[in-house]
């Protein structure tokens, strides 16, 4: 029968028409049916449609439901693919009873994602489970779909989500059961938002170079994920703003809080093993100039000389600067060595040195230069680059941009003027060095997790793949791609898996790619918060009816300040100081401060403004407007300030609403929440912040002018509101003539740029001192006339020179154009008002007014953070003193019980704000203060806390902290005696505690006992003990002052060469110091250190080594006294033998009586032994035991004989003679002879002298003439004063020696009338001594001498035996003299009564004597 098709290619069922009206393709009923989609001839045919049947769940054919052990388990949503046979579906057992308003968690509830394909094998997969998917079934699924194996959908509960059906579960299900999937874990994971990378790259971080305040400890105890990490075995004192490194520790880890001597918080949490080393140092930014090889106050030299022990070093070549305190580098120079001073061609430095000639020395090394370096060194010379980060996931998609950093510049030379400078500046109007000295930046990029969880994708909660480098220059709109890190690859990621930062080097390479504008103005993910309906139109995915913002808070409650960055050790800073060194905000401008709120996902609140209506300043801060002014005289002076910057305090936590609940219809998310075990989990609520401004003040030039004169050139008359200044160069443009409205032969013009003064010039003479610092205030200078200076002062003449008033004007030759500018205070300098006319060149800056931009728009900075880490800031910091102020503990060991070392201190709240009446309960005994040190013992009972005040404004409650005991430095005090200082201060019946104070007890300098520099004067046969020193180490104990002391040498040297001939050994805190051998002199310096390492001034010892004390027998001060007619002889012998051989020395008449026979050691002679003789003359003679032994020095015989006092000044006195031998025997068997001396000269006393020659001094008498018998001395003259002779012999020959003095005869003598009574007012005699120590071994041997007309020094106490001279008392540094003869003596001393003590003598250029010495006659 005939066959009858209809096409139902329409799919349409119409019940609207009657049957016979129906369109072709329509249909007008149908059950269990569907039209085919296949595109061959059977295209619109129906199909039937399967119908529904149960399947059982895994290999033991149980439903899901029973499985999962759900029973109220419903599929809330479900689609099907079928390309792929397969079917998903969505299931949960909660059921939100407040869905239509609140959104409700669920911490209990089971979710799932299933797929089941009716064609596997292994048909059912679970995709995804967990209570974290926040299904339920009042919320079906409907929005549904599939794309590249992205399943999307939407509940219009959550924000929109979808997974990888390829990635979710790739595992087998076991039997009885289905595998678990790990893949999607919690909404980070699952969201078709990405996570927002909201922190800016960082470049600070721990310096390795950072020497001050370096301390290590140990970890006591496990740190696991906190922030609090507690130590032992501390070294050091740990204070607020030191980083801190180690095994495990997080990168950009800084100490942040204070807790005890043994315990600190950090800004990040860490795991960290138990004992694990630490180490703590100052910051450093990480913005590095590796190319320069000095520091901009560097220099180098090199050594003109061969310098050996010394500080001073003498250099030719010098290039650059050698400042003072500059590090000194370079081979064989001693580490830790810095410049004391520096005069051409001289450096001093503070170590002893030892160089050899042409050592290159280096002062102020770039510890950072990269000898190496292969980046650039020039492609970011003229550039501000910012940098940020973006990351790529495991789907292909991109996050937006995290914030940029800020400007990545520090200038040339750290933006100082050196040399000529600002010559070139104001010639050029351009400051040459403002250019970008950094080469290198380690950018220290935030991670959302650690290295080690980040690699294993497939259960990180965030699955990134790559990280894009991303780079701006400040004069483009482009962002480009430096580079891209695939995170799979281990090889340029931190060696630490635990870290959380990753730290990329950018070594000043191009970017290698630019990306398109439509990733720019990306600031946010076009993802709504939830969606209704889903559904993919050309390959896109379309949402419909959405929520598609957050609705923010109205208003926050925060306040904002300008003033000067914090310092690293204030732990509310974000420590710019040193991470942006150079960096500060512009002053005279307005800032509006905002806050702009972000969920993980980035989607961004508008600029939420303070509900502050502060109108007045408190503290620093007011509402969110701020107007920073210009600096004055009073504020911090540069070059120590470090820059201002903006600062927000907030008073409130920030809050949307309760974070247990996400209203829909208000659109408020909450709080973030992500623990997905709470009842307030909220993946979805406010999670970050950043800080954003706007200031509409841009545009600005600085105007470098050649000076600045005030009022008119001729200085005649000076008016206070007018300069006027030289405009060349780019300075005609930046201060440019209004040329709207000008006629034809018009020559002056005005400006309408208003100027303010920045750098004043206040000398006329040119220097780099010529200027300073102008504070202008908040009123501008006005240009009012801008002329050529000939037409403006009406000037003829074409020549323009020094004789010209109008050559204050700089390069006046060139008729330049002046503006004359109406000021509001006086500024610049007064012309020259004298021939010839000084031109004012030095260095003045105007700054122009800036141009206001009309983009009302806020400027994102690099400040954000995590609203949790902000809330737990602002309520730990409420309320009740939060800093103790005005505590700087100053104790050193040397201070007496009962110092004051801290104080007075007392209470502020967060803002700064003094609270008059917190106070703190001073009794030790009730816990409310107390002081431990760093080994945890309690050391309050050592001080007293006083107080101080009434509570009251005008007397508010302030502290001091006082000792009650002494202290000692000892070998632990780092630990023993470091204290953490905790206060407990009560206010309105509230008890807070501030962070801890830490104090160091410091050590002072140990002393050294006695006199230095001191003399010493050691003989050798009393070596080895030169001498023993003592010390005291500083402290006030004085039952431990001397405890702990080193004794060491410095240097010992001779004649300026070292030696080592000396030991120094420290015995009973007493410093020994010994010499083997060695006679001579030397200089030795010598120190004491103390148990802390600090050392006393140096000491310096010049010791003489001399030849050994003569035998104790030479040592005659006086013999029985001799007058007329007496003589003596002295035997120093070991015998009787021949004791009076007669060599026919001394005439015979002079001798007399008998000889010693033993045992006698002494006899008499009388030479009148007849009855009724009268004269009772008498020779003496005396034996002492031994001679002059080997090693035992040498010994001076003294003669000296003295005439009586007559009354007639005419009467003649002679001595005629006096007879005077020192006769010497190698031993009793030998025969006597006349002696040698010293000199090698065999003595002969014979000499005349004369009462009556010119100039004589009075009691003397003058040295006529070598002449006479030999061994006699004549004495002829008239005086009424008493006179004589003297003559001086030094002996040092080994053997016997015999001392005569013949009878005292003469025409003042009876002698030899035995018929008269002697005569005793004429008297002679001897002394014997020491020849090598004239005052005893005790006395320096250090005696002046002129020589020639210039003083020397010499060791030799007798004039006529000075064997070496020296240009110093010391005795160190041998004198240097033309060769020849000299005539020489001792101020005020006098051997031989020679004139003026003199005697002459030929010395070589070493300064020794050559040949005998030679009396000097009258």
């Amino acid at each position: 029968m005939a066959e009858v098709k209809n096409a139902f290619i329409k799919s349409k069922m119409n019940k609207d028409l009657d049957d016979r009206l129906i369109p072709s393709g329509e249909y007008r009923d149908a059950q269990n049916v569907q039209i085919s989609r296949s595109e061959s001839s059977d295209v619109g045919a129906l199909e039937n449609v399967l119908g529904n049947k149960e399947v059982l769940f895994s290999s033991n054919q149980v439903s899901f439901s029973t499985l999962v052990a759900a029973p109220n388990i419903k599929c809330i949503g479900q689609f099907v693919d079928e390309n792929n046979t397969t079917i998903y579906s969505f299931w949960t057992d909660y059921f939100d009873t407040q869905a239509e308003d609140r959104i409700i968690y669920s911490p209990s509830a089971k979710n799932y994602i299933l797929s089941y394909n009716i064609n596997g094998s292994d048909n059912y997969k679970v995709l995804v489970e967990g209570a974290f998917l926040n299904f339920s079934q009042t919320n079906p699924i409907i929005g549904v779909n599939i794309i590249e194996g992205l399943l999307f959908w939407t509940d219009n509960r959550n924000q929109p989500r979808k997974i990888n059906v390829n990635l979710a579960n790739t595992a087998t299900n076991p039997s009885n059961t289905y595998a678990v999937p790990t893949y999607y874990a919690d909404e980070d994971s699952i969201s078709v938002s990405k996570y927002n990378p909201y922190q800016a790259i960082e470049v600070l971080n721990v310096s390795s170079l950072a020497a001050a305040n370096v301390v290590t400890a140990d970890v006591n105890g496990a740190v696991n994920n906190s922030k609090t990490i507690v130590i032992d075995g501390v070294t050091g004192t740990v204070a607020l703003g030191l980083g801190v490194s180690g095994t495990g520790v997080k990168s950009g880890t800084i100490v942040t809080k204070i807790n005890s001597a043994t315990s600190f918080d950090t800004n990040k949490a860490n795991t960290i093993a138990d004992n694990t080393a630490l180490t703590l140092r100052g910051l450093e930014t990480t913005m590095y100039d590796v190319t320069s090889a000095l520091l901009p106050n560097g220099g180098t030299a090199a050594v003109n000389g061969t310098p050996a022990g010394t500080t001073t070093i003498p250099v030719d070549t010098v290039t650059g600067e050698i400042a003072i305190g500059a590090t000194v580098t370079g081979t064989g120079v001693t580490a830790g060595t810095t410049v004391v001073s520096y005069s051409s061609p001289n450096v001093v430095v503070s170590a002893n040195q030892t160089l050899a000639d042409n050592t290159v020395l280096t002062f102020n090394a770039n510890p950072y230069y990269d000898a190496n370096y292969g980046g650039d060194p020039q492609f970011l010379e003229d550039k501000f680059i910012r940098f940020s980060y973006r990351f790529k996931f495991d789907d292909g998609e991109y996050s937006i941009f995290a914030p940029f950093t800020q400007s990545m510049f520090i200038p040339k030379q750290d933006g100082y003027f050196k040399g000529d400078d600002e010559k070139l500046t104001y010639e050029s109007t351009v400051v040459d060095f403002m250019e970008n000295k950094v080469t290198k930046i380690d950018l220290l990029i935030p991670l959302p997790a650690t290295r080690s969880v980040l690699q294993n994708i497939g259960t990180s909660p965030i699955k990134i793949t790559e990280i894009d480098i991303l780079y701006k220059e400040s004069d483009g709109q482009a962002i480009r791609v430096v580079d891209t890190i695939k995170v799979e690859n281990s090889t340029p990621w931190n060696t630490n898996s635990t870290d959380d930062v990753f730290i990329y080097t950018y070594e000043s390479t191009k970017p290698y790619k630019t990306l398109p504008e439509s990733e720019l103005v990306r600031v946010y993910d076009r993802v709504p918060v939830r969606a209704q309906s889903q559904e993919l139109i050309s390959n896109r995915v379309v949402y419909g009816n959405f929520q598609n913002k957050h609705t923010p808070p109205a208003s926050l409650d925060y306040q904002v300040g300008v003033s000067d960055k914090y310092a690293d050790t204030i732990s509310s800073s974000s420590y710019s100081t040193t991470e942006y060194p150079n960096h500060t905000v512009k002053q005279n401008r307005n800032y509006q401060v905002g806050v702009v709120l972000s969920d993980k996902f980035g989607r961004q609140s508008t600029t939420i403004l303070s509900n502050n209506q502060s109108t007045q300043l408190v503290n620093g801060f007011g509402a969110d407007t701020v107007y920073s002014p210009y600096r004055t005289a009073t504020d911090t002076a540069a070059p120590e300030w470090p820059g201002e910057s903006l600062k927000v305090l907030f008073n409130e936590t920030i809050n949307s609403n309760s974070p247990a609940v996400v209203s829909k219809t208000l659109g408020t998310p909450g709080l973030y929440n992500s623990d997905k075990t709470s009842a307030s989990y909220n993946p979805l609520g406010w999670y970050s912040y950043k800080i954003v401004v706007k200031q509409q003040e841009q545009e600005y030039y600085n105007v470098y002018l050649p000076g600045v004169m005030k009022g008119n050139p001729d200085a005649t008359s000076v008016s206070g509101d007018l300069s006027n200044i030289t405009l060349i160069n780019d300075n005609i443009n930046k201060v440019p003539r209004d040329l709207n409205e000008v006629g034809p032969q018009q020559t002056q013009f005005r400006s309408s740029v208003e100027l303010f003064g920045r750098v004043e010039n206040d000398s006329i003479t040119t220097s780099t001192s010529g200027n300073k610092q102008f504070y202008p205030g908040r009123l501008s200078d006005t240009v009012s006339i801008i002329q050529d200076m000939r037409g403006l002062f009406d000037e003829p003449s074409a020549t323009i020179d020094n004789t010209e008033v109008l050559n204050g004007f700089y390069n006046a030759k060139s008729n330049p154009l002046i503006g004359q500018v109406i000021t509001t205070a006086s500024f610049g300098m007064l012309a020259d008002t004298t021939q010839p006319y000084d031109t004012l060149d030095n260095l003045a800056i105007f700054e122009t007014e800036p141009e206001v931009s009309r983009l009302d728009i806020y400027w994102e900075t690099s400040t954000a953070g995590l609203i949790s880490d902000l809330n737990t800031a602002v309520a730990t910091d409420t309320g009740g003193v939060q800093t103790t102020t005005g505590f700087t503990f100053s104790l050193n060991e040397g201070q007496a019980s009962g110092t004051t070392v801290a104080g007075p201190f007392y209470g502020e709240d967060i803002v700064g704000a003094r609270i008059d009446d917190a106070r703190i309960d001073v009794n030790p005994a009730n816990g409310k203060w107390s002081v431990v040190n760093n080994a945890g013992t309690n050391m309050t009972s050592r001080f007293t806390l006083v107080e101080s005040g009434a509570g009251t404004g005008p007397s508010p409650y302030e502290y001091t902290l006082k000792t009650n005991d002494t202290f000692y430095y000892g070998p632990n005090a780092t630990v023993i005696e470091n204290y953490t200082f905790s206060f407990t201060y009560e206010t309105g019946g509230v008890e807070t505690t501030p962070p801890v104070k830490t104090g160091q007890l410091q050590n002072i300098a140990p002393t050294i006992d006695g006199t230095c520099p001191r003399s010493l004067t050691i003989t050798s046969n009393n070596l080895p003990t030169i001498t023993t020193l003592t010390g005291k180490n500083g402290s006030a104990d004085t039952t431990r002052d001397t405890d702990d002391l080193t004794w060491s040498i410095v240097s010992q040297t001779q004649n300026s060469s070292p030696v080592n001939v000396f030991t120094m050994t420290t015995t009973n805190n007493q410093g020994v110091l010994t010499a083997p051998s060695g006679a001579a002199t030397y200089v030795v310096v010598v120190k004491v250190t103390d148990a802390g390492g600090l050392s006393s001034a140096n000491c310096t010892l010049n010791i003489t080594i001399g030849q050994p004390e003569v035998n104790s027998i030479f040592n005659i001060s006086s013999i029985t006294p001799l007058y007329d007619g007496d003589g003596v002889r002295y035997y120093f012998t070991n015998n009787y033998t021949n004791l009076d051989q007669d060599m026919g020395a001394i005439n015979a008449n002079y001798i007399y009586g008998t000889s010693l026979v033993s045992p006698a050691t002494q006899n008499t002679s009388d030479k009148c032994t007849n009855p009724g003789e009268i004269g009772n003359y008498q020779f003496i003679r005396k034996k002492l035991s031994g001679g002059l032994g080997v090693g035992e020095g040498a010994f001076y015989v003294q003669f000296w004989a003295d005439a009586p006092v007559t009354t007639l000044s005419t009467t003649s006195q002679t001595f005629n003679p006096v007879s005077l031998t020192v006769e010497y025997r190698a031993s009793s068997a030998s025969n006597w002879s006349m002696a040698v001396d010293v000199d090698g000269t065999t003595t002969n006393a014979k000499a005349q002298y004369n009462t009556g020659l010119t100039n004589v001094p009075v009691g003397e008498s003058g040295f006529q003439s070598v002449s006479g018998n030999n061994n006699e001395v004549t004495l002829t003259g008239s005086t009424s004063q008493t006179s004589g002779i003297k003559r001086v012999f030094a002996f040092d020959l080994p053997g016997e020696y015999r001392i005569t003095m013949g009878a005292l005869n003469g025409q003042v003598c009876n002698y030899a009338d035995c018929s008269v009574t002697k005569n005793l007012s004429a008297t002679q005699g001897f002394i014997v001594g020491d020849y090598n120590y004239g005052g005893g071994v005790s006395t320096p041997q250090q005696y002046q001498y002129n020589v020639g007309g210039t003083t020397y020094y010499a060791k030799e106490h007798i004039t006529k035996y000075v064997s070496q001279l020296y240009t110093d008392l010391a005795l160190t540094t041998a004198a240097t003299l033309v060769a020849g003869t000299y005539t020489f003596f001792r101020p005020n001393v006098n051997w031989e009564y020679t004139k003026d003590g003199s005697y002459t003598a030929n010395f070589n250029s070493s300064g020794q004597r050559t040949n005998a010495s030679s009396l000097v006659s009258y």
